[in-house]
């Protein structure tokens, strides 16, 4: 079963002016054209910045993220898919699951570009 719609892994906008573009969402507008779904792109804001998580032991990832994210409106979707380019300890799509959840969402899906190992 298909989710209600994808949600990309946001970036901060200091970190989005820095790169450039989002790869999580330019990964999600590829997957929502060829399955046909909603894209979520702003519906997940990254309130603060965090540190990359490039070096960072599993502990430090999960601290890290925590408290990271908030929604920007309210929403009222069951199933939902978190697109993110690189899947490692799993600590920003378990941050971003469970603000979901909290929210409306039964079921949270992660779909990743890649699997990293640290």
């Amino acid at each position: 079963m298909l989710p209600d719609c994808l949600v990309p892994v946001p970036m901060h906008r200091k970190r989005l002016r820095e790169r450039g573009y989002n790869q999580a969402l330019e990964i999600a507008r590829v997957i929502a054209n060829s399955l046909d779904l909603y894209l979520e792109a702003d519906l997940v804001l990254r309130k603060r910045p965090t540190a990359t998580q490039i070096g960072l032991n599993p502990t430090e990832r999960f601290r890290n993220v925590k408290g990271a994210f908030s929604l920007s409106r309210e929403m009222s979707y069951d199933s939902i898919a978190i697109i993110d380019d690189v899947f490692t300890t799993g600590a920003t799509a378990l941050e971003l699951a469970n603000i979901l959840k909290i929210a409306t969402a039964r079921r949270v899906e992660l779909w990743s570009y890649s699997i990293a190992t640290t």
